[in-house]
């Protein structure tokens, strides 16, 4: 039998288990000896034969098979050693001194040493000096010992518990680069195990593994793999596969080579019951109840068992268990065993306890849960108590954060008494583990500083992984931060404050999504600040991303919303959401497809999802569908003006309406074969459904109206037959109609014989029952005149952002009496061979002035982003198509009346002409990343103001080209935009610079005199005489805006002529 050996690896939780160092048997015979006897006299061979167990002698030293070693040394003994050569005796009595003192046989190592001469009584001493720990051993001495003395060596020091020696030898290896034995790697890897340095543990072990003599590496480096594994382990990685693995070989390990685990049973046994608390705690109970008594009885075993009845709840089973154990005097069992108490609610206890700790057992941890039990108790003391424990450990931050613990959320607390002592020492608290720094952010998070949250994140790096439940707070803590401040009104521009606060929390965010934790809940969070921050195409990129993690219906839904409102015309920016979606029993996604279809003209396709949205509706009332519906409808009238609506013989997807008596009944045929399975329990639209294969579809199949049919044995005749699609339109149509608060549509409902008069009162109810908006429209018009604010408004802001209304906002501006349209100052500019940006406004107002012919000059040299070629074809489409469906504008007039105008057919014409005008000039693609990382004046993010205030992505595309393409000119003939493009460091100038340019004076002249009559400021004053000048002068001080703008240029002007003119002896009229 091998002897037990008192070498130990120390427990990764809090005990520690005894670890053999055996060896494979050795036998020597009787046959042995008796050979040995006979050839006393051939001196050759017997050096030979004792050389070779010499060599064994050496090999069971390595091994450490103290037992086999102790054989051969007694029996060189026995039969006497006087016979061989000299120098061979003194290598059996330096192994007699080895295995004495591996025995710990005092004695006998003392007369051996006496027997040793000078080769061997250096190493001896060495030896004999780390066993009294006499001896300081450094590198130099011990890398000059025979093999065998640095194997007794390293066993020494392991045993004595010093292994941070060991590793330090190890270092030196490293360093220097000699070749050492296996037997060095094994203590080595031996020693940084117990230090629970797994991972460099695992790669000396992992080394010798396949050559080692060593019984228990493979299960020695199983378990180090296996601690490394508990170590990483996150619930959202593949770890857990990997501990599932290292689980199944540990035991393989253990039922092959029994010998081996001799003396780590319980380091096994912790290491299994700590892998079933993190993966498998249903079978955490069945691995405890095959332990020994011997092993459930450690105390490492019992915490854990302590911990799986914390997992299940089972507090004051829990409590039992740390109840026995306590007296160990652990802290970690203690903090436990209180922290129970205090989930039970058990103060009074938790105090008393506190109260009989020795000192030595109080920790700060433990100080902070009977801090929380005091305050509970008795709030006064809790306070006075706080402040000492503050003072007791105010030189450590470690100490200090565990303390913070006792506040709870209490921000007023955790204010008043921590936040200074942690935002002074951010880059201490920042070189703390991992998992504490993380759990420091949720207590800043929670009391309001996320500032210094954000901080404390940019400080440290990702080192390890966070706990399933402590991520999800940490996201629910984020989600809820001021989530009301950010949840306004969706038509509200933030502000400083409030853009800081969304600002923030992205960045919060970021640092999670960077690091791979939880991405698909922090990317969602993200997308909420953008939405409140109007970064639409940051939220695009964002959305994006998110789909390819999770696929998600309502991120499908959003990608496509949000490729909607940029106007995206690429069917392939669409398709893999169309299809993500299109398997979806959800009236969202059936509608979202539809309205995708939609903008991409296939209308058949968006009137068949349509419709299906309505279908899964299942006669349940959603008004978020019934509006979406019906906006659905509106935009694909015009595609539909000739489409059939009644039937004069029933068809598939039809309703047909069919009565007897006095009661009214509806079938809908629905011919799709998706929808068949669907349409026993579907009573949309009120109607009862019936597919192809159904025989009362087969049987109304060509009966026309006025026909008699038979239905379940009763009779009825078919009064009309509709178009499904039209039906479904009337059907939510109607449903608007009763709920016009909830679906915002205005009903109006007037009698074929009732009088114009009546029609125009019950639009006017209509209308005051809406509640106008016109209030609101003139504080907007007193913004973008600078009465309220020194930037001004874009004149999208007067739209809305509805392009439908461009046209008619900037004539009023133009024409309007008391308007202005300002479009800032007029620049010199030599054009030469500088590349030009051209704008929407700029086009817009030369084609209404009929100037284009100002751009001929330059045509070759004017480029513009695609986008804005995409929006401009869209605005002649929409313009068209709202011709088809409407006889004009209602406008309520100041007098009371009520007139119809009818749309300009101009409009139409007007796009299109700037459509072909776009044509003649060069084009860029912008991509929606340089759209996202785009910003202005300094770091303000151009995505969030141009979202914010509904202007188009085409108009954000120009200042980015402009920038893109450094030495060029921005042209724009809306001063907000020339502001936003100045605070980006772009050279501007409004569309005047091309006149002032122009070398036919006299069409320059003609043009300034027609501006003059608008309310264009500024344009530049050009005229071939005094008389002319002067007509221009009173034309643009005509309107009050006008002359408040040009008076001071007038001014300025008529006193530099003035001063010329008397340079110059030039006689003055001053009439």
């Amino acid at each position: 039998m091998n002897r037990k050996n008192e070498q130990k690896i120390e427990n990764a939780n809090i005990n520690n288990s005894i670890v053999l160092q055996t060896g494979g048997n050795l036998y020597l015979t009787e046959h042995f000896f008796k050979e040995l006897a006979n050839i006393q006299g051939n001196t050759l061979l017997l050096n030979s034969l004792i050389k070779e167990k010499i060599k064994t002698c050496s090999e069971l030293i390595l091994r450490r098979n103290i037992v086999e070693l102790r054989k051969v040394i007694q029996a060189f003994l026995t039969y006497g050693i006087s016979g061989i050569e000299r120098d061979l005796q003194q290598q059996i009595r330096y192994y007699q001194f080895l295995v004495a003192l591996l025995e710990k046989n005092i004695s006998e190592m003392n007369d051996a040493y006496d027997l040793l001469e000078a080769k061997y009584l250096q190493d001896a001493t060495y030896v004999k000096g780390i066993l009294y720990e006499e001896e300081n051993s450094n590198w130099n001495e011990f890398s000059i010992l025979s093999l065998e003395s640095q194997a007794v060596v390293l066993d020494l020091i392991f045993e004595q518990g010093d292994y941070t020696k060991i590793e330090d030898f190890g270092k030196q290896v490293e360093m220097t680069k000699v070749n050492v034995d296996d037997i060095f790697l094994y203590y080595v890897g031996l020693s940084l195990f117990n230090l629970q340095k797994f991972d460099e543990a695992l790669c000396c072990l992992n080394c010798i593994q396949d050559k080692s003599k060593r019984i228990n590496i493979v299960i020695v480096t199983l378990l180090a793999k296996a601690l490394i594994a508990i170590k990483q382990y996150d619930y959202f990685s593949n770890s857990q596969e990997e501990l599932h693995e290292l689980y199944d070989l540990i035991v393989a390990e253990e039922t092959r080579n029994p010998d081996a685990i001799v003396g780590c049973e319980v380091l096994i046994g912790n290491v299994k019951l700590t892998i079933c608390l993190d993966i498998m705690p249903d079978r955490f109970y069945e691995v405890y109840s095959q332990f020994t008594t011997q092993v459930k009885d450690n105390v490492g075993i019992q915490f854990n068992l302590g911990l799986f009845y914390e997992m299940k709840s089972e507090y004051e089973k829990a409590l039992v268990v740390y109840e026995k154990i306590k007296g160990n005097k652990d802290s970690n069992i203690i903090f436990r065993y209180l922290y129970c108490n205090t989930v039970l609610k058990k103060h009074d206890k938790v105090i008393a306890e506190y109260e009989n700790l020795p000192r030595e057992s109080i920790t700060s941890l433990i100080t902070s849960i009977w801090l929380e039990c005091i305050k509970v108790i008795d709030y006064e003391r809790f306070i006075k108590e706080l402040k000492a424990c503050i003072d007791k450990y105010q030189s450590s931050i470690n100490d200090i954060y565990y303390l913070s613990l006792s506040v709870g959320d209490e921000k007023e607390l955790f204010d008043k008494f921590f936040l200074d002592l942690f935002v002074s020492n951010l880059d201490r608290l920042s070189n703390m583990e991992f998992l504490r720094v993380i759990s420091i952010v949720r207590v800043l998070l929670i009391c309001e500083h996320i500032n210094h949250a954000i901080t404390l994140l940019n400080k440290i790096e990702v080192t390890g992984n966070i706990p399933d439940d402590l991520l999800e707070n940490i996201f629910r803590l984020i989600y809820l931060y001021k989530r009301d401040i950010l949840e306004n009104d969706s038509d509200k521009i933030l502000n400083v404050e409030e853009i800081k606060l969304a600002d923030e929390k992205i960045a919060f965010c970021n640092w999670f999504i960077n690091a791979g934790y939880r991405k698909e809940l922090f990317i969602k969070e993200k997308i909420n600040c953008l939405s409140a921050l109007r970064k639409k195409n940051e939220m695009l990129k964002c959305s994006k991303e998110l789909y390819e993690m999770t696929g998600e219906v309502e991120t499908a839904i959003n990608i496509i919303a949000l490729l909607l409102e940029n106007k995206n015309t690429d069917v392939k920016e669409y398709e893999s959401y169309i299809e993500g979606l299109e398997k979806e029993i959800d009236s969202r996604a059936c509608l979202a497809i539809a309205s995708a279809y939609s903008y991409l003209g296939k209308v058949d396709l968006a009137d068949f999802w349509g419709y299906k949205a309505i279908f899964f509706l299942n006669n349940k009332t959603d008004f978020e569908i019934l509006k979406g519906y019906m906006a659905l409808r509106f935009q694909m009238l015009p595609a539909q003006e000739n489409n059939i609506i009644n039937y004069e013989m029933v068809t598939g997807n039809t309703v047909i309406t069919i009565q007897q008596d006095s009661t009214t009944d509806y079938i809908c045929l629905d011919d799709e074969e998706e929808l068949y399975e669907y349409i026993k329990t579907n009573f949309s639209l009120n109607a009862k459904h019936y597919g192809k294969r159904d025989l009362a579809y087969i049987r109304l199949k060509n009966k026309k109206v006025g026909e008699v049919i038979s239905i379940d044995e009763d009779e009825y005749e078919i009064i009309e037959i509709v178009s499904r699609e039209v039906f479904c339109f009337r059907y939510v149509l109607s449903l608007c109609a009763n709920h016009p608060k909830e679906t915002e549509v205005i009903a109006v409902s007037v009698d074929e014989e009732e009088s114009p008069e009546a029609l125009v009162k019950s639009l006017r109810r209509a209308i005051e029952k809406a509640g106008g908006k016109k209030k609101a429209q003139e504080n907007l018009l007193l913004g973008y005149h600078f009465e309220n604010n020194e930037l001004g408004f874009p004149i999208e802001i007067l739209v809305a952002g509805n392009y439908e209304r461009y046209v008619d906002a900037v004539k009023m501006l133009l024409y309007s009496q008391n308007q202005a349209l300002y479009a800032g100052e007029v620049s010199n500019i030599c054009f030469d061979k500088k590349r030009i940006i051209l704008t929407f406004p700029s086009l817009l107002i030369i084609k209404l002035l009929d100037m284009q012919d100002i751009l001929n000059p330059n045509l070759n040299q004017i480029v513009i982003p695609k986008s804005l070629i995409e929006f401009v074809a869209q605005l002649a489409r929409k313009a068209t198509e709202q011709q088809v469906i409407s006889p004009g504008n209602l406008i309520d007039q100041e007098d009371g009346t009520m007139v119809m105008i009818p749309f300009d057919d101009a409009i139409v014409e007007l796009y299109t002409d700037i459509y072909e005008l776009c044509l003649k000039f060069q084009q860029e693609e912008i991509s929606v990343e340089e759209r996202t990382d785009f910003t202005v004046a300094g770091d303000i993010s151009a995505d969030m103001i141009f979202s914010s205030l509904k202007i188009d992505n085409s108009q954000l595309d120009c200042l980015i080209l402009a920038k893109k393409l450094n030495d060029c000119i921005y042209i724009c003939d809306d001063l907000f935009l020339r502001k936003i493009a100045a605070s980006a460091s772009i050279h501007n100038a409004s569309s005047m610079s091309f006149i002032q340019a122009l070398e036919d004076r006299e069409r320059a002249v003609e043009l300034c005199f027609k501006l003059s009559k608008t309310n264009y400021i500024y344009i530049p004053i050009i005229a071939d005489n005094m008389d002319s000048l002067k007509e221009l002068w009173k034309n643009m001080l005509n309107g009050e805006r006008k002359s408040i703008c040009y008076e001071e240029v007038i001014r300025n002007m008529i006193g530099d002529m003035l001063m010329m003119f008397a340079e110059r002896n030039i006689p003055v009229d001053m009439e």
